[in-house]
């Protein structure tokens, strides 16, 4: 019976594989369509959509580019991190192996290399959890259901931070887990754990600690046996905090954060807004803008009717944990029912098909949880987001 399960766990790997292939190898191209911010990652390699020049950094919502082709970096604009790591690699490879100057499918490059690290994680991971029949179910499963799921792999082929943030996590989370299984942490495992480590601290800076703390969190279980690869973690994830800290961004990515977050979510849910922005250090002016964002911003000049907000920390929410929950609460309440549909419904997904869905596809490259989510009464899927913040705290402990 044991065997059996772990057997099971192994196909429901290589199936997901295949069902990540499945959304990969399609053509036309699936993919989230591409929209302004892939110039971040664009930009540091000098990778655009083959459009005319003075369109080549606007928004393309109707179905996602399939060409590409290579200019000037535009250092401002660029945003490093692990996701510009692997557009490079293919920007190289065409660089070197095909003719520069031409236009090529780079989306659908990209989506083969993450495919290929996607698949050798996935199997790898299989392989750890083999000795342990549930746990084997378990990644099977959720590799099969949630890693494999359009929600993700639609992506895979685009310039987003998307790929590594959601992949690095769960081969951090994978090879940590098996570890503490096993007891002791092989190098083999220590590897997969630092690519995972690599993947999603440098995706984002809204990730960064994350690394830090699930190393963390693993370490009493593995510091006896594994003392040296949990020191070796530690100090990567440390470094990928001390590189976040010292790479340049360009100030209209901080700037777009904090209007969108203070003015467009946290004001709107406070009951009492003089509070909240003293609180904050902001002026009156400010609390006028309140339900404006960065890119909708009422017809104000943000830099000049309310500058205070573009200089806030990025933690600064932080000061209202005490003395203004509720208001943290109310805007988690009011942006949570938003994400009820886990895939963007006013872009298209299918290459030369405007706003095409893949509803409109086979049955095997259609989502499993879009549906299954969308039947849920938005007052229940609510509650059980709630439900599921309100565990982060004592899971932690745990």
């Amino acid at each position: 019976m044991n065997r059996a399960l772990s057997i099971l766990g192994v196909l429901l790997s290589i199936a997901a594989v295949v069902r990540l292939g499945a959304v990969v190898l399609h053509e036309p191209m699936l993919a989230i369509a591409n929209q302004y911010d892939m110039v971040r990652t664009g930009s540091c390699v000098g990778l655009y959509p083959d459009l005319p020049a003075d369109k080549r950094h606007a928004a393309t919502p109707q179905a996602p580019l399939e060409r590409y082709r290579l200019d000037a970096r535009i250092p401002g604009e660029c945003y490093l991190g692990s996701e510009t790591l692997l557009a490079a690699a293919v920007v190289a490879k065409h660089r070197v192996l095909d003719t520069p100057d031409a236009a090529f499918p780079a989306l659908r490059e990209i989506g083969l290399l993450k495919l290929v690290i996607a698949g050798v994680g996935i199997l790898a991971l299989a392989a750890a959890f083999w000795p342990f029949p549930v746990a084997s179910v378990v990644h099977g499963a959720t590799a099969f259901l949630v890693m494999a799921d359009p929600v993700v792999s639609l992506w895979m082929q685009t310039l987003y931070t998307e790929f590594p943030v959601l992949f690095g996590a769960y081969f951090l989370m994978g090879a940590l887990g098996a570890g503490l299984l096993r007891e002791v942490l092989p190098r083999w495992l220590a590897m997969i754990a630092g690519t995972g480590i690599v993947m999603v601290a440098l995706a984002k800076e809204q990730f960064f600690l994350l690394p830090l703390l699930l190393v963390a969190a693993a370490a009493p279980g593995l510091w006896v046996a594994s003392r040296r690869p949990v020191i070796v973690l530690a100090t990567l994830a440390a470094l990928a905090v001390a590189w976040h800290a010292l790479v340049p961004r360009s100030p209209s990515i901080a700037y777009a954060n904090r209007a969108d977050t203070y003015l467009g979510v946290v004001l709107p849910a406070s009951a009492d807004r003089g509070a909240t922005l003293s609180k904050l250090g902001l002026s009156e002016p400010c609390g006028q803008l309140s339900g404006a964002t960065w890119y909708l911003t009422r017809g104000a000049n943000l830099h000049e009717e309310c500058p205070e907000v573009l200089a806030l920390r990025s933690t600064a929410f932080l000061t209202l944990a005490f003395s203004e929950p509720r208001t943290l609460a109310r805007a988690v309440a009011r942006v949570a029912p938003s994400t009820q549909n886990p895939l963007p419904g006013n872009i298209g997904m299918v290459a030369r098909e405007p706003l095409g869905t893949i509803a409109t596809k086979p049955w095997w490259l259609r989502s499993i949880w879009v549906p299954a989510a969308m039947l849920l009464p938005a007052a229940w899927y609510l509650g059980l987001v709630l439900f599921g913040l309100a565990l982060v705290f004592p899971a932690l402990v745990f």
